[in-house]
């Protein structure tokens, strides 16, 4: 099973989308070969966030072993690469931003039934 979502940021005129594959090799290799980007096998890591252009992000999660640890783990590479690209630094702007998408993730998750685990 994969499931993706996409969400448009307006204020910083991007989006980002969130995959939950069981296979991240092939999930993996099509956003790399949109951009023409040389893969890398990351098939074996349980997820992964993903930038190659300063409007368009990826969060990878391997189905069956996401964790509220994972999801704050990738959201923070998420947030950070957002915020780096603008050159905002400001931690009040980055804390506002990991709770806003953070909440667009929970409820995603929830209304299409992916189980989080409680693990590392």
């Amino acid at each position: 099973m994969s499931f993706s979502k996409s969400y448009k940021i307006d204020l910083y005129s991007c989006k980002f989308t969130v995959i939950v594959t069981d296979n991240m090799f092939n999930e993996e290799k099509k956003i790399y070969n949109k951009y023409d980007e040389e893969h890398d096998d990351y098939s074996d890591i349980d997820g992964l966030s993903i930038c190659f252009s300063h409007d368009d992000y990826y969060i990878l999660f391997k189905e069956g072993i996401i964790t509220h640890n994972l999801i704050a783990h990738e959201l923070y590479h998420l947030v950070c690469s957002m915020m780096d690209h603008r050159m905002i630094d400001d931690e009040e702007a980055r804390a506002w931003l990991v709770g806003y998408v953070t909440s667009l993730v929970y409820q995603t998750f929830d209304k299409a039934k992916i189980l989080i685990g409680h693990g590392h």
